[in-house]
C-alpha cells in the first residue's frame, strides 16, 4: 500500500469513527494533501452535508504575506476545497511542526 493511500484509509478511518476536524499545517507535502482530498471527497460522497472544520496551519517558512496567500492557495487548490474555517498564523509549537492533525 503506497504512503498516500495509507494516509487517505487513515484520514477516512478517522471520519467513519466520528473524527469532525482536520488541522492541516502548511508545509504538508503534496501527496499528504491529495490523500486528504481523497479523504474528504469520500467523506462527502458517503455523507453529503456532514460538516469537517478544516483549519490550516502556516508553517514558519510560510510566514510573511506572499508567502502565506501561495501556500494557502495552494493548499486549496490540492484539497479542492474553497476556503479554511481557520488560519492559524506563528511560529507555534516547533515540537510538532508538520504534523497532520486529526482531533
Amino acid at each position: 500500500m503506497s504512503s498516500m493511500s495509507s494516509m487517505s484509509s487513515m484520514c477516512q478511518v478517522f471520519f467513519s469513527l466520528g473524527g469532525r476536524h482536520v488541522n492541516i499545517p502548511s508545509n504538508s507535502t503534496t501527496w499528504q494533501l491529495l490523500a486528504v482530498a481523497e479523504a474528504l471527497q469520500n467523506r462527502r460522497l458517503g455523507n453529503p452535508g456532514s460538516d469537517v472544520f478544516i483549519s490550516a496551519e502556516l508553517a514558519l517558512p510560510d510566514l510573511g504575506y506572499e508567502k502565506s496567500v501561495n501556500a494557502l492557495q495552494r493548499m486549496l487548490e490540492l484539497l479542492e476545497i474553497s476556503h479554511f474555517d481557520l488560519v492559524l498564523v506563528g511560529a507555534g509549537n516547533s515540537e510538532n511542526s508538520g504534523y497532520l492533525g486529526l482531533d
